[in-house]
């Protein structure tokens, strides 16, 4: 998903894409969440999106992200309060996922908001939820030539799948 744009990716690349007007959702923000959560349901019962293993990738325009040295464990609690403050999205719609490495903290934020509807309208077509990962924890730019292969590589390295996904932070 991007800033204006819910895009399918099948075995083969690009299957089908809606692009989300304006008047629906601005700024990562839902102006008008029954329409917005109708037009989504729409596009998933279109193309038969029902019973699937579902994986949502948040492009870079969906997600705001910094990475920052990390000194001890302890500096990662107030790394986070900081980088969720800086967010543009009232303080309940903002979900901050922070994945620490030896030397780093990669931090992530999103509208929840953006993330529980679509999700939830997932969920009510019988799909199943494996993840919901920024596509910047890879270092992939999603757009019209994103082939399958590139999605299929990103999903080879379960542990940081696991690790950058919003849905743990998300059910919890």
């Amino acid at each position: 998903m991007s800033r204006d744009k819910l895009v399918l990716f099948g075995k083969r690349g690009v299957l089908s894409q809606i692009t989300i007007p304006y008047e629906l959702m601005r700024n990562l923000e839902i102006i008008d969440k029954p329409h917005f959560a109708n037009q989504i349901r729409e596009f998933i019962e279109n193309n038969r999106i029902r019973k699937r293993r579902t994986v949502i990738v948040l492009d870079q325009s969906m997600v705001f992200h910094a990475s920052e040295p990390l000194a001890s464990s302890s500096d990662t609690e107030q790394l986070e309060q900081k980088f969720a403050q800086q967010l543009p999205f009232p303080e309940d719609r903002r979900l901050v996922l922070t994945i620490p490495r030896t030397q780093k903290l990669f931090m992530f934020g999103i509208n929840n908001e953006v993330l529980e509807t679509l999700t939830s309208t997932l969920e009510s077509r019988n799909n199943k939820l494996l993840a919901a990962v920024p596509a910047a924890a890879y270092g992939l730019k999603l757009n019209s030539k994103t082939d399958a292969t590139k999605l299929r590589k990103l999903f080879s390295h379960k542990k940081w799948v696991e690790a950058a996904n919003f849905l743990h932070i998300h059910k919890d």
